[in-house]
């Protein structure tokens, strides 16, 4: 008889979050790493309304005769803070990569507010970090997951890591 116990501990930062389990089912979460910090929200709904201080969101769109794609989140309520990543002339697909760190036709911006209002936008050039991964994507139900990872800097140099991000979301079309 073969006994095999796994033990699996989440992440938890300086905010109290832990990172989400990596989910395809259009579940509402998005969270991730800053320099070892964790953060994460998720959009809880009652009524049809925003029930929660946290905001998830995304959209995928066709206008302009290009793609629009557009994910966020934001935490409102003891730890504020914000991330946003928005890739323009990109058609998602499953499977598919985004590198972050190179100049094409696609207009590709990632930033990171944290909680002390300082904001860090997305450095060019980085090898081995800066991507966006599809991991999901379901047309019909409009599910879309993924994974992500940058380094940004703030007006006076400071670089943060953004590792071990990860969303699953129901997308806006």
């Amino acid at each position: 008889m073969l006994l095999v116990l796994v033990s699996c501990k989440k992440e938890s930062g300086k905010s109290g979050d832990t990172l989400p389990d990596e989910t395809h089912i259009g579940k509402g979460t998005m969270g991730f790493t800053a320099n070892g910090n964790t953060y994460a929200a998720s959009t809880s709904y009652s009524l049809g309304f925003i029930a929660s201080g946290n905001i998830v969101s995304q959209s995928y769109q066709f206008y302009d005769n290009t793609y629009h794609f557009t994910i966020g989140a934001e935490k409102r309520d003891s730890w504020k803070w914000s991330l946003l990543i928005i890739a323009d002339s990109v058609q998602l697909k499953e499977g598919l990569i985004i590198p972050l760190n190179q100049a094409s036709n696609s207009k590709i911006i990632a930033n990171f507010m944290d909680d002390d209002g300082n904001l860090y936008n997305m450095l060019q050039g980085v090898e081995g970090h800066n991507f966006l991964e599809i991991t999901h994507f379901d047309e019909i139900r409009a599910e879309l997951s993924g994974t992500f990872e940058f380094d940004a800097e703030d007006s006076n140099k400071h670089i943060i890591q953004i590792r071990q991000g990860r969303f699953d979301i129901v997308y806006y079309r």
